[in-house]
Order: C-alpha cells, then sequence, then structure tokens
C-alpha cells in the first residue's frame, strides 16, 4: 500500500503490514482481540483517570471501563460493551447486556455508569439503531423484553424482581448508545499499538531533536555523566568533582559529543513513546545491552578502553528486528549506551581498571 507522505522535516518507518483496510482486519479478531482493540481506543480518549479491562467470567458485564475519578465504578464511569460479531447487532442482543448493569446497579456492585455504549465491528442493525435513537422507545423495548419469554428474571424471587424493576424503571436510556467504528478507528490512531496492529502509517521521527543539551540541565543525566567524569579522572590523574572543572580540551569534546549521542537516543523514546508500544522501546535498549555487555566485561587497561570498546561495539550490534530499525541514527548507538549506563547497567570503571 502506498504510505503517505511524512513531509520534508520528519524520518519514517515505512511499516509493511496488511493489504486490508482495519475495519476489514478488524473481520479477523478474535473476542478477545476486540476487548483489547476497544481497552487501547478507550486510553486514546482523553478524560480517564484509568480504562480497565476487568474481563473474566465474574466481570459482571463490564468488558472495558473508562474511570473519570478516584471513587472508581462507585463514583463516575463510562462502560463499553465489547461485541465481535460476523452481522450487526440486534436488541436480542443488547438487552441481556443492558440487563446486567441494571442488576449490578441494583445489587450495588457498582454506580450507574455516566455513559454505556455498544461498540461491534458490524454496528448496529436498523431497528436497534432506530431504538438506541429514542431513549423512550428504548426503555419500553426494554422493559417489555424484560417481562417477555426470554427475561432472566423468571427465576428470581418476587424481592428480586421488584427490585430490579425499580431500576430499570428508574435508568434513563438515553446513557446506551453505539460507537460507530470508523470515528473509534480514528481515535485509534493516536494509540502507541495502531501502527503495529495494522501497519497503515509511518513511524516518524523529526530531523531536529526536540531538546538539545544546552536547553536541558544535567540534574536526569547525573549517572552517566558522573561516570564520564570518573573516565576523564582516571585517564588525566585529576580530582574533577563535576563535568563544569573538565579543563582538558579533548575530554571536553568527548564529553559533548557523550550528551548529543545521550539525547539522540532520549529524541528515540520519545518519538517511539508517541507511536509505539513502551516494550518496543526497552526491547531495543536490551537488544543493545546483550550486543556489548560481553565486551564491557572484559578485562581492560582502563575505564577510557572499556568505553570506547563498548561504543565501537554497539555501531555493528545487530538491531533490525526493531520496528524502529529504519530510524535510528548512528549516534543513538552510542547513546542508548549513555543510557544504559544512567540506568546503572553499564559501567565504565569499577570491574579491573
Amino acid at each position: 500500500m502506498d504510505l503517505p507522505d511524512p513531509g520534508p522535516d520528519t524520518y519514517s518507518l515505512g511499516v509493511s503490514g496488511p493489504t486490508l483496510l482495519p475495519r476489514q482486519y478488524i473481520a479477523f479478531f478474535s473476542p478477545s482481540d476486540w476487548e483489547e482493540f476497544v481497552y487501547e481506543w478507550a486510553r486514546a480518549l482523553d478524560g480517564y483517570l484509568q480504562v480497565q479491562m476487568p474481563g473474566g467470567s465474574g466481570d459482571r458485564g463490564l468488558d472495558v471501563v473508562g474511570l473519570l475519578t478516584e471513587a472508581g465504578t462507585d463514583g463516575q464511569w463510562d462502560c463499553f460493551q465489547c461485541k465481535h460479531y460476523s452481522r450487526a447487532l440486534k436488541p436480542g442482543d443488547a438487552y441481556p447486556e443492558m440487563y446486567k448493569v441494571i442488576a449490578g446497579v441494583t445489587d450495588g456492585v457498582y454506580a450507574l455508569p455516566r455513559r454505556y455504549r455498544f461498540l461491534a465491528p458490524h454496528g448496529c442493525g436498523p431497528t436497534l439503531t432506530r431504538l438506541l435513537n429514542s431513549p423512550s422507545k428504548l426503555r419500553e423495548g426494554f422493559l417489555g423484553w424484560l417481562e417477555g419469554s426470554s427475561s432472566p428474571l423468571h427465576d428470581a424471587d418476587s424481592d428480586r424482581r421488584a427490585r430490579i424493576r425499580a431500576t430499570a424503571l428508574g435508568v434513563d436510556y438515553s446513557l446506551f448508545k453505539a460507537e460507530d467504528l470508523e470515528d473509534v478507528l480514528v481515535v485509534h490512531r493516536r494509540s502507541p499499538n495502531h501502527v503495529l496492529r495494522f501497519g497503515t502509517q509511518p513511524i516518524t521521527r523529526p530531523r531536529e531533536l526536540a531538546q538539545t543539551p544546552s536547553e536541558v540541565d544535567l540534574s536526569r543525566e547525573a549517572v552517566y555523566v558522573k561516570k564520564l567524569v570518573e573516565v576523564y579522572n582516571e585517564r588525566h590523574g585529576t580530582a574533577w568533582k563535576n563535568e563544569a572543572e573538565i579543563s582538558d580540551a579533548s575530554s571536553r569534546e568527548h564529553f559533548k559529543r557523550a550528551r548529543e549521542a545521550f539525547f539522540s537516543a532520549e529524541d528515540l523514546r520519545g518519538s517511539a513513546r508517541d507511536q509505539v508500544p513502551a516494550e518496543v522501546f526497552s526491547d531495543l535498549q536490551q537488544d543493545m545491552y546483550d550486543g556489548v555487555v560481553d565486551i564491557e566485561q572484559m578485562e581492560h587497561p582502563n575505564g577510557m578502553s572499556r568505553l570506547s570498546k563498548v561504543t565501537e561495539k554497539a555501531s555493528t550490534v545487530p538491531l533490525d528486528s526493531s520496528p524502529l530499525i529504519r530510524i535510528i541514527r548512528p549516534r543513538d548507538r552510542t547513546g542508548l549506551c549513555h543510557q544504559l549506563a544512567n540506568d546503572d547497567r553499564l559501567n565504565w570503571i569499577g570491574q579491573d581498571s
């Protein structure tokens, strides 16, 4: 498929994917895949304090929930009912699910949700659509179903039947609606999982760094910076306490390049964070660690030798398994090593030097 031009100010990663449109690909989802997709969509919506996917046989009709307050489902919350059928939904599909939430409210399991949304790949059929567009008719249809032969109240005692009917009579049926799949897909494009699910857009990266080293203080870089200063002290027999005291020109230039590499890798992390799941970047870091750790743990005459050999090895570590491979710049590889040092996974001095 033709990928959109990301523009002159970005690098892009063309992700090969299925030739089907997302809505066609969704037709092959399993019910659990569909619930996970809806969960990803809900997380991309604005306004929720937390999104949960209760799941399991005891979920009391809750597939995906969006919580608006610390009170959880005792406070304001939205309910997303996932139905992955090969056809459009009918009233007979919706009524049992509506009953579950009304029964849950009756039993004090949770408060009545602010919104209740049906999500189905094929949407709702004409009859259910008409009912959802007319809360009074939906109320009438549901209450009629509750009294009919398919009602789950047949085996309930009289007290329970009365309590559930009272709840059903008091519900504002305008809370029940359906989400259109095309609208859902527009929001899901903001999810970092969208590219991996559908491969329908490039992973992009700005040509310019979002931040440069000169614009940011050193606080978040304290660990790897300290390790670099130790390397310079060992090399020159000095006792510099921090980067500001480095007086040797070659060491200052080396330090400048190290910070630029670190920030380039941080920029890569930021681009990845906005477009793919977090584990994609952590897997990239792990691949780099696995590729250089044997070099780091070998005997070296000094810390500078260890650092140089590790970054030299980093330039050739295979990273092809990462979806980010085509937007990785050469200095990102050195930067990944400094990130690992900043996380105390790599060290330059302390083994044998």
